[in-house]
């Protein structure tokens, strides 16, 4: 079973400046063990180019989601949509760099962050795709579910839905993903 986890950022003054402060970066580890204890795999989204966000946030992310065992990550840019108020907040101060409806897709800086400039924040977006789905990370995600030492539901052997075994899915997910991420 998976848990699609919304972390959103690792930093606590990000989440508040998007009125999430009552998530509490500082309990993601906890939880996460928390989950991992009950056979639930997690499925992580961040996002970058928050204010506080400065261009050492991909390798702090990355970490993060390593120490945690994080399952699953999915990455993406910080994407104002119009009508928001973070969207009127960064037009006012004419950070808006692009209006191309088509960038919009969480995979394109399309504002001037504060915390470095657009190139590192597109550059870092790859860099965390490439190093989180790496040939290295994954085996050792998958490493971790073909030993002995799986979550509670590789442990009974529990299935999915589908017919597929916990570590078949994580398999399948991984190489799924990794395929994708050599794209880009």
């Amino acid at each position: 079973m998976f848990l699609f986890a919304g972390i959103e950022s690792i930093n606590q003054s990000n989440l508040e400046q998007v009125n999430k402060g009552w998530l509490k970066a500082e309990d993601y580890s906890c939880s996460i063990t928390n989950m991992h204890d009950a056979g639930i795999a997690i499925y992580a989204s961040f996002m970058f180019g928050f204010d506080h966000d400065e261009p050492g946030v991909f390798e702090k992310t990355l970490a993060f989601c390593e120490a945690n065992k994080v399952d699953l990550a999915l990455f993406s840019c910080l994407t104002p949509r119009e009508g928001s108020k973070l969207y009127a907040e960064l037009e006012r101060d004419g950070r808006i760099v692009e209006e191309d409806l088509s960038l919009r897709n969480g995979q394109n800086a399309i504002f001037r962050p504060k915390g470095m400039t657009i190139e590192q924040l597109d550059q870092g977006l790859k860099w965390i795709w490439n190093n989180f789905y790496s040939k290295r990370s994954i085996k050792e995600r998958l490493a971790r579910y073909m030993s002995n030492m799986g979550y509670a539901a590789a442990k009974t052997g529990r299935r999915t839905s589908l017919n597929f075994s916990v570590e078949e899915m994580i398999v399948f997910l991984n190489m799924a993903f990794r395929t994708e991420v050599s794209t880009f």
